[in-house]
């Protein structure tokens, strides 16, 4: 017989392997008119007819007199709740079909045969009705070969039991079932199973597991329910069935007294949208347009309140507000939040098998990895403890003297973050965390609240940064890169600093001097003359009077080099398009000529390195004497070599006795000398020009090779020796395009106040890759010996540690910075070059807490402890309340405050209530200004009345969707996706709208203010 049934196996499953669209039906009895006659057709005698309404429950008190009976799967099994005398409490029963003994013997014989034909999980079918009818025609051929004569109701009745105890979770299933459960829970063998009910409260249930095996066995069915693995090696489960509801357990008797125990929590299947809030008066109108608004615009969003006041269910609804393509990665201990959002990643934490922390995923460790998925908007279920600070991530800031690297026309700049004005053609570097490789991406610059107390962090490679002490730097655990703040660091601490930067992003071939010399002046007299000719002499002096002087030649005087500036002008007016390779430069009117196409020769390159090296200018008023020393001949020559292909010049030749005997070599060139003192400073301001840093390692060893040949050693460490910062900075960063991690050691210079500092690396790998682009002229010891070595680089990424934390104090505060780099979510900045967390990612989250100063308290308190600083990014609280009077229950939005500041010394909030609801009236009232808007008019560049009249626009298309009983999700979702696309539908005429909103037009329009005049209800 057996083997009859398992031939059967592969034809029975491919039938129910094809999906079909379910029938659209208008109403309920269409529904069961359409079961019927599917039923007659296909012959199928048994079927589950969903419960589209639900019933209004008698109160508690009335329940006690009389008890109430619901549907949970009609016509099979109902809810029976009534008072029990005895126990003087209410009692929660289930009422099925009754069995005979008969149909009981049919039932587990039946069953005995399924396990032997099904060998596929039913639970991987998601079509519910394929499932039925792949039972029922299983069913049908067990019945016809054990040769079981049934009637048709003694049929369904058996195939309820199997449909409960195969689809269902057994006797469990009916409370599954039952809208108004929230929980169900078993302590253990002998011990009833108990329910929360959403209208009676906690329940106790006629379900008693009596068999210790029965109840492993059902447990073990529940692990496998929730694809998750239990056993007495790992008795713990904690997981999620299909549907999202949040399942615990325990198998073993040593874990758990009274053995296997489990706990169900039901959550709603479909979430509450804007509409629903509306409804049940949880929120009004205006709120949920302002709440709308500033969640769309990237505020932080904090919704506390007690236990079951609506926390996880309003905040479901506000992430609908969240931008349709925006990135989101919610993290959860318990599985609530449903997003209709395609870019979404949700996390769930995951607690440890046994003591052993064996398996464990915290909240915590989710919200670090958080970091590495470049979310636009986070969204943490609840704040228990240290993963608070990942929320608070957006007031890192630093200083406006640090300098950060950014990418300006494909050059390398580091510019102090005060003085960076972005363009949207800017870039800056930035780390890929899952390649550890750096990319360059776009940014935008934020301004913070000024402070009182930095933090200066030193790193054994001399790296330094200045940073506020909530600020993070990336580190790396476990084979992670995470994110510490800087309070929280200490000597030793990893931190991740650019092990490589690209070359020849701007690989030049010429330069051009018109666009790097303030001031100068251009020698053109061919083009000038043809503009004459254009314009008329009249029309061209109009533009530069006396435009003779600059293309005529009397009296053997040759003519003028005229202004940048007029040039241009004169060239605009005359139509005349030219090249930089048709005019010279000069620097004032008679100065000798430069090419203003200017080649970039490796002669020119090593020229700079010289001067940067070994050269200075004389600032005397009227000089422009560029002077070069070296003592090494072969330096000398090449010296020569340089300042001849360059300026065509023989420099003059003497020795000087300052600093020991050495060669002087000196010449006059007024456009260079600008040129150098413009770019590459002088004195101890000396720096690298910008344009060096966009050019091919080919290009750069040509600068270096002078640079070195000067002030650089080649020994068993390759050093550079300068008492410019910004020099060793710059150097510091120059050599990452070879991959060479130097240190810089810094050091006072005895008895004159001041300090020098040497770049140096000794690798023998970095070494040999130096020596590929840079050619030393100097007599050397150099060895390829190996020299201690550093730390360790994966990718572009060197990790760096620790060496020396500085706090700082101001009496007056520091303004502080950031940037805001989309997707990466990271920048260098300060001294040397230090991978930083720029300011983060808009927040929700929920909080236990019953008021704005309880959640200020609650942060900054153990467990959380975060600092009045990271405080200061929060913009928005909800606090929620769920009021109960004389049996009837509500959950409302108590209050919404804004957080405008945190004081420093005290942790104390500057909040202001912007609504809040009066218990009496049951309405919700406008307070008083907002201070939010008022930022992000501020910070987007929006006029407030266009905010203004953005949030009154949101407002009446919520109000249309009330009063048109728009309150499916999908129609809700598509409404508002609809306004982000068109918000100034509403405003149209309706037959110029589209249907869908052309409603809401005649709306009356209550405007939203945020000046205090109007008070909002809503009743």
């Amino acid at each position: 017989m057996l083997d009859k049934i398992k031939s059967l196996r592969g034809a029975l499953y491919r039938k129910i392997s094809k999906s079909e669209k379910p029938p659209v039906f208008n109403s309920r009895a269409a529904e069961m008119i359409y079961a019927i006659k599917a039923r007659n057709k296909e012959g199928l005698k048994f079927g589950i007819i969903p419960v589209k309404t639900l019933k209004t429950l008698p109160s508690p008190e009335e329940v006690k007199r009389t008890g109430v009976i619901y549907p949970l799967i009609p016509p099979y099994s109902y809810a029976n709740i009534k008072w029990d005398p005895l126990e003087h409490s209410l009692v929660y029963k289930i009422t099925e079909p009754r069995l005979t003994s008969k149909e009981k013997n049919i039932l587990e014989k039946l069953k005995e045969g399924l396990v032997q034909v099904i060998k596929v999980s039913l639970g991987d079918v998601k079509n519910e009705q394929k499932l039925l009818e792949f039972l029922e025609e299983n069913i049908d051929m067990l019945v016809k070969q054990y040769d079981f004569k049934l009637s048709d109701i003694e049929l369904i009745k058996i195939m309820y039991y199997i449909y409960r105890d195969f689809i269902g979770l057994n006797e469990i299933e009916p409370f599954l079932h039952d809208p108004y459960i929230e929980d169900i829970g078993c302590d253990g063998v002998s011990v009833n199973v108990y329910i929360v009910h959403q209208k009676y409260g906690s329940i106790k249930t006629s379900i008693v597991y009596s068999d210790v095996d029965k109840l492993r066995n059902f447990v073990t069915k529940l692990a496998e329910r929730c694809d998750r693995y239990i056993s007495y090696a790992e008795p713990l489960l904690d997981g999620s069935l299909p549907d999202g509801t949040r399942v615990q357990a325990s198998i073993a008797s040593d874990v758990t007294t009274r053995g296997p125990t489990f706990s169900i929590r039901k959550f709603r299947e479909t979430p509450f949208n804007p509409v629903d809030m509306i409804k049940l008066g949880t929120a009004s109108e205006e709120m949920l347009a302002y709440l709308w608004f500033v969640v769309e615009n990237g505020a932080n969003v904090l919704i506390t309140g007690g236990v079951a006041t609506g926390k996880t269910s309003i905040l479901n609804t506000l992430s609908l507000f969240i931008k349709e393509e925006a990135k989101i990665v919610s993290i959860e201990d318990t599985r609530e939040l449903s997003l209709p959002h395609e870019n979404w990643i949700p996390g769930v934490a995951r607690t440890s098998f046994g003591s052993s922390g064996v398996g464990e995923v915290s909240m915590f460790e989710l919200l670090k990895e958080s970091f590495r998925q470049n979310p636009d908007y986070l969204i943490v279920g609840e704040i228990r403890g240290k993963e608070a600070y990942v929320m608070f991530q957006a007031m890192a800031s630093i200083p406006a003297e640090e300098k950060v690297l950014i990418l300006n026309d494909n050059q390398l700049k580091r510019i102090p973050i005060g003085k960076l004005e972005p363009r949207t053609s800017f870039r800056v570097p930035a780390l890929d965390t899952n390649k550890f490789k750096i990319e360059l991406m776009p940014f935008q610059k934020r301004k913070h609240a000024p402070r009182r107390e930095l933090y200066k962090i030193t790193t054994r490679t001399g790296r330094s940064v200045i940073t506020t002490p909530d600020h993070s730097l990336f580190s790396f655990e476990n084979g992670k890169i995470t994110v510490s703040r800087t309070e929280e660091l200490k000597e030793g601490s990893v931190v991740l600093i650019p092990a490589r930067l690209p070359a020849g992003l701007n690989d030049l071939e010429h330069l051009d001097i018109t666009k790097l010399l303030i001031d100068c002046r251009v020698y053109a007299p061919k083009l000038v003359r043809e503009a004459v000719r254009k314009l008329g002499y009249e029309a061209a002096c109009r533009i530069c009077p006396s435009v003779s002087s600059y293309y005529a030649d009397f009296s053997g005087r040759k003519p003028s080099a005229m202004k940048l500036k007029i040039f241009q002008a004169l060239m605009e007016a005359a139509g005349i398009k030219y090249t930089a390779e048709e005019i010279q430069v000069r620097y004032d009117r008679k100065s000798e000529s430069f090419p203003a196409h200017l080649p970039i020769t490796p002669e020119l390159l090593r020229l700079v390195g010289y001067y940067i090296s070994e050269g200075s200018l004389d600032m005397g008023r009227k000089s422009n004497r560029i002077s070069l020393y070296a003592k090494q001949p072969e330096i000398i020559e090449d010296m020569k070599k340089c300042i001849k292909a360059v300026t065509g010049k023989e420099p003059k030749e003497r020795e000087t006795h300052g600093w020991g005997v050495s060669t002087e070599l000196s010449f006059n060139h007024k456009v260079l000398f600008e040129l150098l003192k413009q770019h590459a400073g002088h004195g101890k301001e000396k720096k690298i020009p910008d344009f060096i840093f966009g050019l091919s390692k080919e290009k750069i060893g040509k600068f270096l090779s002078g640079l070195y040949n000067g002030d650089g050693t080649f020994g068993k460490r390759f050093g550079y020796y300068t008492i410019s910062k910004e020099l060793a900075s710059d150097l510091t960063q120059l050599l990452l395009v070879y991959g060479i991690v130097a240190t810089i050691i810094e050091r006072e210079r005895k008895g004159r106040g001041t300090k020098d500092y040497e770049v140096l690396f000794g690798k023998v790998n970095d070494k040999r890759e130096f020596l590929k682009y840079i050619r030393p002229l100097k007599k050397n010891s150099f060895k390829d010996t190996k020299s201690k070595g550093g730390g360790k680089i994966i990718g572009d990424i060197y990790f760096d540690r620790v060496r020396n934390i500085e706090k700082l104090s101001f009496e007056n505060p520091v303004d502080v910075y950031d940037l805001v780099v989309t997707g990466k979510q990271n920048f260098v900045g300060g001294f040397g070059g230090v991978l930083l967390h720029n300011s983060g990612h808009p927040s929700m989250a929920t909080m236990h807490a019953g008021s704005v100063d309880d959640v200020i308290k609650r942060l900054q308190t153990k467990p959380i402890s975060l600092s009045p600083g990271l405080l200061d990014a929060l913009d928005v609280v909800l606090v929620m309340v769920h009021a109960r009077e004389k049996g009837k229950s509500a959950r409302r939005i108590k209050e919404i405050a804004e957080i405008e500041s945190i004081e420093p010394e005290t942790g104390r909030a500057r909040a202001a209530k912007v609504f809040i609801w009066l218990p009496a009236e049951d309405s919700f009232e406008y307070h008083g200004s907002s201070w939010v808007l008022s930022r992000l008019s501020t910070e987007k560049g929006i006029p407030m009345n266009t905010i203004l009249k953005d949030i009154s626009r949101r407002k009446k298309l919520l109000n249309w969707m009330l009063d048109n009983n728009i309150t499916k999700l999908e129609d809700v979702i598509k409404y508002l996706r609809m306004y982000a696309r068109d918000p100034e539908a509403a405003d149209r005429k309706p037959e110029k709208n589209l249907d869908m909103i052309s409603g809401f037009t005649y709306m009356e329009n209550r405007r939203f203010s945020c000046t205090g005049e109007a008070k909002l209800h809503h009743v």
